[in-house]
């Protein structure tokens, strides 16, 4: 009973506002399908900045930012669509003299009644040119002229995009929608891999994968500590409250496409918390693509490898219900379909974990103040594990303390015979 108690507590923190806006987000998933292809314009650079149109019934509903030659994704309702796509360089989202148009070939979208998140159309890609004398591409330039205020409406959806952990997107508010509002998310920040540089094939990638909750943000101490003469650092971020197979599968095609572009031989994946299921489900599952034989290693801090009990109360208890929430139930068929499959070849896991926290707010269970330590030291990870360090840090602190940093560095040596940590 006390237990239900302090979870009616934290509902009432996290205000009926906020599981209004979840549960509404999944009433429109429940009602929607997505469109997926590739925007390619022939004769155009690839990773030229383009712009992907959604257009019904002579009108724009949508648009984003497309890298040529890289996919698109548009969430919609039942009915009948058409696809357009346009060289954008000067980013002005106009249809300008020389900028040629594509289009794809129509959509029609009917919901499978049997789905749980509507349905997938992939496959259709804007590749078709258009003729500039045609009345198609003139209704088209006239309907984008016709838009106006894009600035702050456009979505950057190319992969790789360089930033610096000072970009607002990796903000505690962006981090929160993530979770409670995965929907809102996806429509400002498609899951995507930053780039702190330009790729330098005499420097290994570092891909860094958050937390629930989290954002490339809370790997600021890490990282500006690595020597980046050695090593570069990738971040993935992705909405938390989606189901976690789903993030590691868009992990997987995200690398895939970095890795065709950058022809690296090397890469280490380092995941704090809940990222490091989405991680090891990443390794783990080809999804279609080729092994992954150039992982290196695998450093997991303070993941909870069995999920969270809270979450058991949760499911039951709460006014609304994040989707990832089902995956980190204990002992949940994607915990077990995790625990099921090994690793690529040659991979080691080192498990790095805190004990700082003491009994769990609804948990007797020792905790590192947020997950409990029976789930961070499951013995089917261990089992598994290169590698098991403890520290007394808690969950949020084991990011922003020297002697974590410090061993970091220490598996780094070894594998790389690299000072990459000062």
């Amino acid at each position: 009973m006390r237990v239900i108690v302090k979870l009616l507590i934290l509902c009432f923190i996290i205000t009926g506002c906020t599981f209004s806006r979840l549960n509404n987000e999944l009433g429109v998933l429940e009602k929607s399908s997505i469109i997926q292809g590739t925007l390619k314009i022939d004769s155009v650079e690839d990773d030229t900045i383009c712009v992907a149109l959604l257009v019904q019934d002579n009108k724009i509903l949508d648009y984003l930012n497309v890298a040529n030659n890289h996919d698109y994704t548009f969430l919609v309702w039942n009915g009948a669509y058409k696809l357009y796509g346009f060289k954008d360089p000067n980013k002005n989202f106009r249809i300008d003299a020389g900028e040629k148009l594509v289009a794809g070939d129509d959509v029609l979208v009917e919901k499978v009644k049997s789905a749980t998140v509507g349905s997938s159309y992939t496959g259709f890609n804007i590749t078709r040119l258009v003729d500039e004398r045609s009345q198609e591409y003139k209704s088209v330039k006239s309907l984008v002229s016709s838009i106006e205020n894009t600035k702050n409406k456009l979505r950057y959806t190319q992969n790789g995009i360089i930033t610096n952990l000072d970009n607002p997107v990796f903000s505690r508010d962006y981090a929160s929608m993530g979770l409670w509002a995965p929907l809102s998310f996806i429509n400002k920040i498609h899951p995507t891999i930053f780039m702190e540089e330009e790729y330098d094939p005499d420097k290994t990638p570092i891909l860094f994968v958050h937390g629930a909750l989290g954002s490339p943000a809370d790997w600021k101490y890490i990282n500006n500590r690595i020597d980046k003469s050695k090593v570069q650092s990738w971040f993935y971020y992705y909405p938390s409250g989606i189901p976690l197979k789903d993030s590691a599968k868009r992990l997987n095609k995200l690398v895939w496409e970095l890795k065709k572009k950058f022809q690296f031989n090397d890469m280490v994946v380092m995941a704090h918390s809940m990222g490091g299921l989405v991680s090891r489900t990443f390794l783990v599952n080809d999804f279609g693509y080729p092994k992954k034989d150039f992982i290196r290693f695998h450093v997991t801090l303070s993941t909870p490898w069995n999920g969270h009990s809270a979450v058991e109360l949760g499911l039951k208890y709460s006014p609304g219900i994040v989707p990832s929430w089902h995956d980190m139930k204990p002992d949940s068929p994607f915990i077990k379909e995790n625990f099921s499959k090994e690793m690529p070849d040659g991979v080691e896991h080192f498990l790095l974990f805190g004990y700082k926290g003491g009994k769990g707010m609804f948990s007797r269970e020792n905790t590192d103040g947020t997950v409990e330590m029976k789930s961070m030291l499951d013995e089917r990870i261990q089992d598994k594990a290169t590698l098991i360090y403890g520290f007394d840090e808690d969950h949020i602190g084991i990011l922003n303390n020297k002697d974590v940093f410090d061993k970091i560095g220490q598996i780094i040596r070894k594998y790389y015979k690299k000072n990459a940590y000062r």
